[in-house]
């Protein structure tokens, strides 16, 4: 009878070891110490142009046919800040063609991508797009009908590391009826970019960029 009396503590001692062991396994901590320093997300248009040689150039609709006039009547003049560039095109004309070439550079720390674009006019709500060979129609006038067709073209997606560039370029057609000698008919055009590693998250659902 003794014998089993001293046995009963021993037990209990070994249950209470195991427990205590089991504990200490689940509230172990690692500590890790050191720096994080995180980058910027910046970027600027520092380039714009347009091939206004003299020579007015025309268009089909649907941006066809491409041809170049004899007459000197309109002109095309681009203004840009780090955000938004500007399109101006002076005495206008249906059918008035032209093309404009920008860059947006990467000005901050850490790669990024154009992953969206806002197109729009005083008289319009910004038209949004997130691909390339995107046709949008604008009102430049206030009239309640489209006066031109334009398609964006480039860079949706391209990693741009601090320092370097995303080259684009866009085109566009005047159409009808905007009246002959249109003053002053302006566009914006402004460019949204995001951490590279972030840009197919970005997208809406089913988004094809190309």
């Amino acid at each position: 009878m003794n014998k089993k009396i001293l046995a009963l503590p021993l037990i209990a001692i070994m249950l209470s070891l195991t427990t205590a062991v089991a504990v200490a396994h689940w509230v172990d901590n690692v500590y890790v110490v050191g720096d994080v320093a995180s980058g910027t997300l910046s970027a600027c248009i520092d380039f714009a142009y347009t091939a206004d040689s003299g020579i007015d150039w025309t268009a089909d609709p649907g941006l066809k046919n491409v041809r170049q006039l004899t007459k000197d009547i309109a002109n095309t003049t681009v203004q840009w800040g780090c955000e938004t560039l500007t399109v101006t095109v002076n005495n206008g004309y249906p059918c008035y063609y032209n093309h404009v070439d920008f860059s947006v550079e990467n000005t901050g720390t850490v790669p990024w991508a154009i992953y969206m674009v806002q197109i729009w006019s005083s008289y319009t709500d910004p038209v949004v797009t997130y691909k390339s060979n995107e046709y949008v129609l604008l009102d430049l006038d206030g009239d309640q009908a489209p006066d031109i067709e334009l398609r964006y073209f480039d860079s949706f997606g391209d990693q741009i590391d601090p320092d370097g560039s995303a080259d684009i370029s866009f085109e566009f057609h005047l159409l009808n009826p905007i009246p002959q000698g249109a003053n002053c008919l302006a566009f914006h055009i402004q460019v949204f970019v995001v951490n590279w590693n972030e840009y197919a998250s970005m997208l809406p659902p089913g988004t094809n960029p190309q």
